[in-house]
């Protein structure tokens, strides 16, 4: 049933007999806020013994439809619901990049299996061989903290769910109301699901409220970042047509085969002089686990998630040394302030002389001045 009190939720509640004999309901998702005297306010947690501190938990709450009526677009899902103990609930977007984020880094490391963060001949790896990871951990039990897979999940509730990469101008569309009536039909040829690689294509159709609640970063200081994009679609499958229920797309850099999403344009060059100038690349899209590279790749230090202080944008292998990089074109002083910050913190977590940590603009990888830092 949706909240009477915050219409961006929906609730889970699970009814239970008391010692007494009389019936009541327990709440699943106990960090959900409530305003004073809603139903679900007080009542009693199911779950909350499970948590563990520090964790994040993802149940297929997130794969609940939107109605378009009473869902507050305004609410960003993404950006997780925490617990008095640290844990916290992630949407269905985050799970999305979290999974891409520990394939891109368990495929370097399988890539490179044997190599050291020195060696001069360490790859990329391809963008079948993240997505074939991605298929792999979309099967494994990583909702309700280990318990059931995002794929038993979609078969549940009778959805798909279709990933790819696209040339088509989605944003742009996205930015383009429909009328009530009208449906953005939008074509897929080879693409991924929860079973592997798929060469039917397949039309899918996206009504007003999805197209409008599309989620992604693809716009970045008031301007569209352009495609390729990273696509995800949630599909309701049924005679007639595959309807969309969740739309996700965020802007890509494609180099050499491999795959590494971006946050902005002037990111999108830098990477491709980097890539241009023989670099293997990691780009955390979001927070990600580094020990998945192993010791001889990431002898470095990282905090008990294997998490650096802040995400980088560019972590750079290149002449036997390992680069961060900060890349932006902002001219925002506030945010330029904040990025200093993060790269003296950054430096003093480190200390290590094989790691520089940079805070570069995009002109610098523009004019190849960068290059003289590597040596």
């Amino acid at each position: 049933m949706r909240c009477g009190c915050r219409s961006d939720i929906v609730l889970w509640l699970i009814p239970f007999e008391d010692p007494e004999g009389r019936f009541n309901f327990r709440r699943y998702r106990i960090s959900d806020l409530h305003l004073i005297g809603c139903l679900s306010e007080p009542l009693e947690p199911v779950f909350e013994s499970e948590k563990r501190s520090g964790t994040v938990i993802y149940t297929e709450n997130m794969l609940l439809e939107d109605d378009g009526l009473t869902a507050d677009y305004s609410f960003d899902t993404t950006a997780g619901l925490t617990s008095g103990n640290g844990s916290r609930y992630e949407g269905l977007v985050h799970f999305l990049q979290a999974q891409f984020t520990r394939a891109s880094l368990e495929t370097f490391s399988l890539a490179n299996e044997g190599k050291a963060y020195g060696d001069a001949s360490l790859l990329n790896p391809g963008q079948p061989m993240i997505f074939e990871r991605m298929v792999e951990l979309f099967n494994m039990p990583l909702l309700r903290q280990g318990s059931l897979s995002l794929e038993t999940a979609l078969e549940r509730m009778g959805l798909k769910l279709y990933w790819g990469v696209t040339a088509q101008p989605l944003v742009q569309e996205s930015d383009r109301p429909l009328d009530e009536d009208e449906y953005l039909q939008f074509k897929i040829g080879f693409h991924w699901d929860c079973h592997g690689f798929q060469t039917k294509g397949v039309l899918l159709e996206l009504s007003p409220e999805v197209l409008a609640n599309s989620r992604g970063k693809a716009k970045a200081h008031r301007h569209v970042i352009p495609p390729p994009y990273l696509y995800a679609a949630v599909v309701k499958p049924t005679e007639s047509i595959n309807r969309v229920t969740h739309f996700y797309r965020v802007p890509a850099c494609i180099w050499g085969g491999s795959i590494f999403l971006i946050e902005s344009e002037a990111e999108r060059r830098s990477l491709r002089i980097a890539l241009a100038a023989g670099a293997a690349l990691i780009k955390l899209h979001v927070q990600g686990d580094l020990r998945a590279l192993g010791e001889s790749l990431w002898p470095f230090r990282t905090d008990e998630n294997g998490h650096l202080p802040s995400r980088p944008d560019i972590i750079a292998f290149l002449n036997g040394k390992v680069r961060i990089f900060y890349i932006t074109d902002s001219r925002d002083d506030e945010y330029l302030k904040r990025v200093a910050e993060s790269v003296a913190e950054l430096k003093l977590f480190l200390a290590n002389s094989n790691v520089l940590v940079l805070p570069k603009t995009a002109e610098s990888f523009a004019d190849g001045s960068w290059l003289q830092l590597l040596a």
